[in-house]
């Protein structure tokens, strides 16, 4: 019995390391999808989210920069035990990209190349192209009270649609 358990407690540890990271939770995009229809792109939209989300907000550009190349969300969850809200911003960039002085290691995306950067512990940056779409994913770490991994942002961008 001792010997099965040598064994076993091995494979069970590096079970448990590897499926490290928190669940998602569902997102219903439809409203912000509703909201960008008249916007000169359309781009894709987390369908999971590392927290639950009370609020999304989606930008318009300003009138006078119409059609834009830039739409910005923003996603909040409840607001936390210190008065925080969890924060999660979303920049896509039709046909460009935003440049960065941050170090950002090389991440995969399901089967799409990925940037990952923690700016300073303050916040999780991930960003990514996807059919000429420049994405930048950001959470806000120093506001929230949820503690996220780079694999969750990452998970998260995996359920763009």
């Amino acid at each position: 019995m001792k010997k099965i358990f040598i064994i076993l407690l091995p494979i069970l540890l590096l079970v448990m390391g590897c499926s490290g990271g928190k669940n998602l939770i569902d997102f219903d995009h439809t409203k912000l999808k509703e909201e960008i229809k008249e916007q000169s792109f359309q781009p894709k939209l987390p369908s999971n989210l590392p927290f639950d989300v009370e609020e999304a907000i989606f930008t318009p550009p300003p009138k006078e920069q119409q059609p834009s190349s830039i739409l910005t969300f923003d996603f909040f969850g409840p607001e936390n035990e210190s008065g925080n809200k969890d924060h999660l911003s979303l920049m896509t960039v039709k046909g460009g990209k935003v440049e960065s002085d941050l170090e950002y290691e090389d991440v995969k995306i399901g089967d799409l190349k990925g940037k990952y950067a923690l700016n300073d512990g303050k916040e999780m940056i991930l960003n990514w192209i996807e059919d000429d779409v420049y994405y930048v994913l950001t959470f806000y770490v120093q506001q929230s009270d949820t503690k996220i991994s780079k694999e969750d942002l990452i998970k998260t961008a995996k359920s763009f649609e």
